[in-house]
């Protein structure tokens, strides 16, 4: 772990007197996150979907950094009426970097809300819903959003015709065409002057897939060959806190150096050019909002 403190103390500067708000912090790979950010001395506001995880989070944190300033705030990103709520709230904060590091992979549940299928809620819409929220403010306060995307986003194509239905079987392609089009989109805000960043933290054996809907036997076989090939979380959290203290240019994304990247310590390289025609990130923005405009009902 030393070798990753020294990494941070010689790329990433001090966060004193910050507030970073992080949506899906209670995860192994936001934990991570956690840790390193209270190293740099930031003010964390941390939302939790699970009142126990988060307050177990805060407690171990607290152990580490006793001086640290914590504060907790309820979010389940599978409703729509929870992000409301959040947003209202959030929208009386002053939050200097946001970072959006949530996501569901595989759930065995596939229930909707308002039509949302509840991968594509989670994933993409109520996360960007945060975001046009709240970029305005974070600009003014020269801050900074951070997207975590995912080196999936290649695999998959925009289609919205069965992708807010339960039609849609293959849990893997909805998981990357979510955050494809979550890549898109804050590509497009990029584009138009917003403070933000995309970054990926290659492939880890984090709780993306114990939570999944893969199977006892998945865990027991599969799980514990990733730990043994893929980087920990720990490492692949790296590549997130890079961001902030890193200007990334327009169609370039952080992710890890090595082959693929797949793991590795953090750099700069660019995106698919599919994810910066502008044509397409319109198109995209469009659709969001449309949705917005006829899902968003109670």
């Amino acid at each position: 772990m030393s070798r990753y403190y020294k990494f941070v103390d010689n790329n990433i500067p001090s966060l004193e007197g910050k507030n970073v708000m992080i949506i899906g912090a209670t995860g192994s790979l936001g934990g991570s996150l956690c840790d390193y950010l209270l190293r740099l001395k930031a003010n964390l506001l941390i939302t939790m979907r699970n009142k126990v995880k988060g307050e177990k989070l805060v407690a171990r944190l607290k152990e580490k950094y006793p001086d640290s300033n914590i504060s907790l705030f309820d979010l389940d990103l599978a409703s729509i009426s929870s992000c409301k709520s959040f947003i209202d709230n959030s929208l009386k904060l002053d939050i200097d970097y946001l970072v959006l590091s949530a996501a569901v992979y595989h759930l065995k549940r596939t229930m909707v809300e308002n039509d949302f299928e509840i991968h594509f809620l989670t994933n993409y819409v109520n996360q960007l819903r945060i975001v046009e929220a709240l970029k305005d403010n974070i600009k003014n306060r020269n801050g900074k959003i951070i997207m975590v995307g995912s080196i999936s986003y290649r695999f998959s194509k925009e289609n919205f015709d069965d992708i807010m239905s339960l039609k849609v079987i293959n849990k893997t392609k909805i998981y990357a065409r979510s955050k494809r089009l979550a890549m898109i989109h804050c590509s497009y805000l990029k584009s138009t002057g917003y403070p933000l960043v995309l970054a990926h933290p290659g492939v880890s054996p984090t709780g993306l897939f114990n939570a999944g809907g893969f199977g006892k036997l998945f865990n027991i076989l599969i799980v514990p060959i990733m730990k043994l090939i893929f980087m920990s979380p720990k490492k692949a959290a790296l590549s997130i806190l890079y961001a902030f203290g890193k200007d990334v240019k327009e169609g370039y994304q952080i992710g890890p150096r090595g082959l693929f990247h797949v793991w590795g310590y953090p750099t700069v390289y660019k995106l698919h050019k599919s994810v910066l025609d502008r044509s397409k990130q319109e198109d995209v923005v469009d659709m969001f909002k449309y949705m917005i405009s006829i899902g968003m009902e109670e």
